[in-house]
């Protein structure tokens, strides 16, 4: 896993270059997880380790995370991947924990604090049941888990937004909504498949299906454009349709592969396209090197 002082250095201000040489495949994810945010409030001066970039960052991450967690668990009764499952499941864990063991070594706000000290206690509960052996049951309970430690982490980030007075570029956060939505569908997917196909699910896989098509939209229309952003975004509705097409019918072993492999696509296409509106953002905000007229 990659170290976290990687993505201080990310959000210290001296940007891609002051990281040190690594993979291709490593930057994007060291950088996807972390991402751009728009300026910070004066408040985060007087916190030590990564600024509110990161941490607005770190929380959104967590709660899709979560999502993922849950995903992978239900992979697992269900036996779809189950190789590549098992394969996802130990880093998802470490990252939430060591987000969370960073977290708790800052002097917050009260509030904050107690935001913290709650999602951590969610993901407690949650990292208890993907480590003990798949069951129906099991399934059905983490993923209400799941959706509650999401609601602690947003509760988290708000509370962060509040504090800063700031919020992430909306591009950024179009990825970070990706992200999320691409991984609580696919377990809701996988719920459905495991005989749970409440309406409540039906109306929020709708909703999640409809607020995707808007952030597709939006990227694809956005002023902020370049040869790689749009390599990116032709990848990412390549998969989106794969994606889709299980919501069609229902849930077969065909359409469970499928919703398993292009879900974690569309997670690491939210994270290259993290990295690649953090870099054009950037040079947007860059002084031109031309000479004035």
């Amino acid at each position: 896993m990659l170290s976290l002082s990687l993505f201080s250095q990310l959000s210290s201000g001296s940007g891609v270059s002051a990281l040190p040489q690594m993979p291709r495949r490593d930057l994007l994810r060291a950088v996807g997880v972390w991402g751009l945010c728009a300026s910070t409030g004066a408040v985060w001066a007087q916190l030590p380790g990564p600024n509110a970039s990161a941490w607005l960052h770190r929380a959104s991450r967590v709660g899709a995370l979560a999502q993922r967690l849950a995903k992978i668990h239900l992979q697992l009764h269900l036996k779809v991947q189950p190789d590549d499952a098992k394969l996802a499941l130990e880093p998802s864990q470490r990252l939430v924990q060591s987000t969370l063991e960073e977290m708790a070594k800052v002097a917050w706000p009260a509030d904050i604090a107690g935001h913290v000290a709650q999602l951590r206690k969610h993901f407690e509960v949650v990292d208890q049941l993907v480590q003990a052996p798949p069951t129906r049951e099991s399934s059905i309970t983490i993923s209400s888990q799941a959706d509650q430690m999401l609601a602690a982490a947003e509760v988290l980030f708000h509370g962060l937004e509040r504090l800063g007075k700031a919020g992430m570029h909306p591009l950024i956060q179009a990825c970070a909504g990706l992200r999320m939505r691409s991984q609580r569908l696919a377990k809701n997917y996988f719920l459905q498949a495991a005989g749970q196909d409440m309406a409540a699910l039906r109306e929020q896989r709708q909703a999640d299906l409809d607020e995707c098509k808007r952030i597709f939209s939006t990227l694809n229309t956005a002023p902020v454009s370049n040869s790689s952003l749009r390599t990116e975004l032709m990848a990412a509705d390549m998969q989106w349709v794969f994606f889709t097409a299980s919501f069609g019918r229902d849930p077969d072993p065909r359409g469970l592969r499928a919703m398993a492999g292009a879900s974690e696509r569309l997670l690491e296409i939210a994270d290259n396209l993290t990295l690649q509106y953090e870099v054009a953002l950037k040079d947007q905000r860059s002084p031109s090197t031309l000479p004035a007229p």
